[in-house]
């Protein structure tokens, strides 16, 4: 699917604004093309048309002792020339080409014409005929240009909802997509660069019709309308200035093929810096402990001088073959085509007058102009091109299954029948796992980092399913657990994280995350796991706000709310991270009873880091490169003397 289909599926909801902006946008190049016309018939047909040709009148304007006027009522014609600012009146109908004055005459091309100077009252008297013509072409022109503008405003205004509106859509179905999308997908790129997708690329959804409105029909409309405009004043000149479309066509070509693949580049090195400026802002404390801040600099100044390096690139393409080369290129033309009318008028082959000059500069202008959009905002056209391509990746990713029903609770039985299992379809991260796990059991899982513990999670969890060329299957009460969708499955397991994760918001909000519950069953639910330290420390008020990723509050007391949110949900089957890995000793006894609260009657596994949380464990199994080297409880394991002894004499020290 092209770029415009895929945005398509998000401006059709906002369409009318789209269609709006381009209906405004005809209009706008329709007025705004008039102007020239107008102000031409001012300046050659209003202001100097009182010169031509005129006739003798029995009630016409009086000049040099003759009545003229415009309509011929005798076969008398005469002549009133502009000449050195002055106005002369001359018998009959004079010839074009340059006009000297010499004594009384006019003289043409060698040729001399008697002709009498008009005073500044006779003159006077002939302007009377053209100020009704001058007030109306005025009332035409201030016309036009209200409506030029109102047009041009009402444009913008509806480019700008299409754009917020699009932009609205497009997030909340990102987000909404996070909501089932494979975790796979959102791990594989850091959190910095999948936000910045969230937050920018969005934008390039609107801005690919936006951008295409101004490029495609804002310069066709005015390269069409601008050469009409033309035509009606000379047919010869407007297809002189043809010439120009050509040149332009092969010069847009030449520009997109360069701007293409600088655009990417851009893009993808800005997403680069955004995830590196995360990993800076979420890191700082390591940073600062490992005395590293010299090589986060260095490491972020290549980035970001990478970054310079394109972005620069692609200012010097648009700065030599872009907006400046187009100037250059509308300053040859205008000057082409008003030094050839200009010479014309001085050999005599035609008269050129000041209005008309001006209005082909304006119309050449109007015909470049448009261009030197086309070069800005077919940069923007690429860009948008890349964004979408990256944000429509995250909305055809795979997704889960969305369905929800409620199922009776888990007894807690849990097999995992010759698992075997890999990420990339060819080396496994798991080999022929066998494990049984009987309902209120407590199991550990051990092994060094690599050994295959966070996969066996990872696949209870469902987090990652199998795929065709994994083998086994894992149950749970008998039941092989891809039965049910992915949220009807998890309704009855809960996983405490190493790293305990809070969420904007209040105590209660944390607690009751995803769980319809009242104010007292929070409160209780914190007593129960002898948590009343945090109720002390909000005095008792559990709709106290917690500040940003729980500032406000120590590691054991975000861990003790992790223990609340899932005793709250009441789960079967409960998987815990080494909930106490990174918190000090005093306080481990206090997670370690609030555990032991959370744990009771319920099926529980344990990634281990410290060995002595499992020292309890019914069944302690032992992972290494995927498989099961090793399984027991703490006595027998010790026993045997094998990698369970090892890794427990290097934890204490023997």
């Amino acid at each position: 699917m092209n770029s415009y289909k895929q945005a398509w599926i998000y401006i059709r909801k906002n369409k009318r604004f789209l269609f709006s902006m381009i209906f405004f946008l005809i209009i706008f190049q329709l007025f705004n093309s008039l102007s020239p016309l107008i102000i031409q018939d001012i300046l050659d047909n209003q202001l100097l048309g009182v010169t031509g040709t005129w006739y003798e009148s029995s009630d016409g304007y009086e000049v040099g002792g003759i009545e003229i006027d415009r309509v011929s009522t005798s076969n008398q014609a005469y002549t009133i020339s502009y000449v050195d600012d002055t106005f002369y009146v001359s018998e009959g109908e004079l010839p074009t080409g340059t006009r000297q004055v010499i004594g009384s005459d006019i003289v043409i091309e060698g040729d001399k014409y008697p002709a009498i100077k008009l005073t500044e009252q006779e003159m006077s008297n002939v302007f009377e005929t053209q100020q009704s013509g001058i007030k109306r072409d005025l009332i035409l022109l201030v016309g036009v240009l209200l409506i030029s503008i109102i047009a041009s405003y009402i444009q913008r205004i509806s480019g700008a909802l299409l754009t917020v509106n699009t932009t609205r859509d497009i997030r909340m179905d990102v987000v909404r997509k996070f909501e089932y999308i494979d975790i796979g997908v959102i791990e594989s790129e850091p959190v910095g660069k999948t936000a910045n997708r969230l937050l920018s690329d969005t934008v390039g959804v609107s801005m690919l019709y936006t951008s295409t409105v101004n490029i495609f029909i804002s310069s066709v409309l005015a390269v069409a309308f601008s050469f009409v405009g033309m035509y009606l004043l000379s047919p010869k000149a407007a297809i002189f200035c043809m010439i120009m479309i050509p040149i332009m066509i092969v010069w847009i070509r030449y520009f997109t093929r360069k701007i293409n693949g600088i655009a990417e580049k851009v893009n993808e090195t800005n997403s680069r810096i955004v995830g590196r400026m995360n990993e800076i802002i979420n890191g700082i404390s390591i940073l600062k402990i490992f005395n590293s801040e010299e090589m986060t600099v260095d490491g972020f100044r290549e980035l970001n001088e990478q970054y310079v390096g394109e972005k620069m690139e692609e200012v010097d393409l648009h700065l030599t073959r872009g907006w400046n080369g187009i100037n250059l290129f509308q300053g040859l033309v205008i000057a082409l085509v008003v030094g050839i009318m200009s010479f014309a008028n001085l050999k005599g082959i035609t008269a050129i007058e000041a209005g008309l000059i001006y209005a082909f500069y304006s119309y050449i202008s109007k015909i470049i102009a448009p261009l030197n959009l086309l070069f800005h905002e077919f940069s923007n056209l690429e860009h948008s091109k890349v964004k979408i391509g990256r944000i429509f990746k995250i909305i055809e990713s795979p997704e889960e299954d969305p369905t929800f029903e409620e199922i009776e609770p888990y007894t807690g039985d849990i097999v995992f029948d010759n698992v075997t299992f890999s990420y990339d379809g060819e080396k496994p991260a798991l080999s022929n796992i066998n494990i049984d796990i009987k309902h209120g059991q407590k199991i550990g899982l051990v092994g060094r980092s690599g050994s295959g513990k966070s996969t066996i999670i990872n696949l209870l969890m469902r987090f990652n399913d199998f795929m065709p060329t994994d083998q086994g299957m894992i149950y749970i009460d008998n039941m092989p657990i891809d039965k049910y969708s992915k949220r009807t499955y998890r309704s009855h397991l809960g996983i405490i994280l190493q790293e305990p994760i809070l969420f904007q918001g209040t105590l209660a909000t944390n607690i009751k995350f995803g769980k319809e519950a009242t104010d007292e069953q929070v409160i209780d639910t914190l007593k129960m796991i002898g948590a009343e330290t945090i109720l002390d420390k909000f005095d008792g008020d559990i709709h106290s706000t917690i500040s940003n990723n729980g500032g406000n509050l120590s590691l054991g007391e975000k861990q003790l709310i992790s223990l609340a949110r899932v005793l709250i949900r009441n789960p079967q089957i409960l998987i815990m991270d080494e909930a106490t890995a990174n918190i000090d000793t005093e306080t481990e006894s206090m997670i370690n009873y609030a555990l032991s609260v959370v744990a009771k009657n319920r099926t529980v596994i344990i990634v281990a880091h410290r060995l002595s949380t499992i020292r309890d464990a019914d069944q302690i199994i032992v992972l290494e490169d995927g498989k099961i080297v090793e399984n027991g409880n703490h006595d027998m394991l010790l026993s045997k003397n094998g990698k369970y002894m090892e890794m427990y004499r290097n934890q204490i020290g023997v």
